[in-house]
């Protein structure tokens, strides 16, 4: 179990990616990414889409500042990037788009869990502790489902999913909402219904989950992995949800189905997922992650394919980047992608037209 804990912890961002496979024709994805910062370096990164622009942020490797740049679907650059004001980052943030400004989730003091507000220039609005965690050993998750801005974390001393709930002005509504005692949190998003749905870790397995606005289950949990190194993406789509791991043997697996059945997973490939991110689109999911090629964990290889709705990759598994430790998507409609990603620790971003 320590193990599990410690590769989510070394996933950051939370995001993915595996090597060459037997079958891959090894094709390259047809973008042409740009540089985020000109003289920068970051080793995650993470991005939110307003509906009509993107906002980038990460972390600089030198000095743990968050760094942010908000740039238009076409490339070009409305706000360039700037220094947030907000405290140091021990872990990059997770973000989303409230409607009004970008919240913000991540670990500062190292471990204590803060949710912070920057507005569309890049200026911070506000700025909160949502929970101490004195062993220094707690990651956050933030999700905006249309009213309520869900703040998820875990507590690696006690093995607790936790859940808070705010306003979209950062007003608490509520104390914090123990989820599941003996689990910990691996990855959190809004239902587009209202409330959220998360995957969870527990010593038998992982399972998915759907609260409701107050932190209360929805659902009765649904075990999608069986003791699975580690959990690294969730997507939630109209019918279907799919989670990208790690099987014990370290194959990277995607698995999909309702609230109320899993289908079987479906084995991506054997190399080891170093982090991951997917999306949700009409017809299925579109996945990005990161595979161990050197044997050291990260950096490694930047692939992406799109699957449908059982899981199944219905585009080869293209080549995006060597020397990649951190990846990030938003789906801007249907047939639209934006990828933001590090190469090399430079933070870049490409928007593109699904494969």
């Amino acid at each position: 179990m320590r193990l599990w804990i410690i590769a989510l912890l070394a996933s950051g961002c939370g995001r993915i990616g595996f090597g060459p496979l037997a079958d891959d024709p090894g094709e390259l994805l047809p973008i042409a990414p740009f540089r985020l910062s000109e003289l920068g370096l970051s080793t995650c990164i993470e991005m939110a889409w307003s509906g009509q622009d993107l906002a980038v942020f990460w972390v600089d490797l030198f000095d743990n500042r968050l760094r942010f740049a908000r740039v238009a679907p076409d490339g070009t650059t409305i706000v360039p990037e700037r220094l947030l004001g907000l405290a140091d980052a021990f872990t990059c943030p997770a973000a989303v788009w409230t409607g009004t400004s970008y919240a913000l989730a991540w670990s500062i003091n190292g471990g204590d869990i803060a949710l912070g507000f920057v507005d569309t220039a890049g200026a911070e609005t506000a700025d909160l502790t949502v929970a101490l965690s004195p062993d220094n050993e707690a990651l956050g998750s933030v999700a905006w489902d249309g009213n309520v801005i869900g703040v998820g974390y875990m507590n690696v001393t006690t093995m607790t999913t936790y859940f808070r709930a705010f306003a979209a002005d950062a007003t608490p509504l509520g104390g914090a909402v123990a989820v599941t005692p003996g689990a910990y949190l691996g990855s959190m998003t809004a239902l587009a219904t209202g409330g959220f749905a998360l995957v969870q870790g527990l010593a038998s397995g992982a399972e998915y989950l759907e609260l409701g606005a107050t932190g209360n289950p929805t659902t009765t949990p649904v075990v999608v992995a069986e003791r699975p190194y580690g959990v690294h993406a969730l997507a939630r789509g109209p019918d279907q949800f799919a989670v990208a791991y790690e099987a014990l043997d370290f194959s990277a697996t995607v698995r999909t189905g309702t609230p109320a059945l899993a289908n079987p997973p479906y084995l991506l490939g054997l190399p080891q997922m170093i982090g991951a991110d997917m999306v949700s689109l009409r017809d299925g999911f579109v996945l990005a992650w990161i595979e161990d090629t050197t044997g050291e964990y990260t950096p490694g290889e930047l692939r992406f394919t799109r699957l449908d709705a059982m899981g199944t990759p219905v585009t080869p598994i293209y080549h995006v980047a060597d020397g990649s430790s951190a990846v990030s998507m938003a789906a801007l409609d249907d047939t639209t992608l934006a990828i933001a990603f590090t190469e090399g620790n430079v933070p870049k971003l490409a928007v593109f037209q699904t494969p």
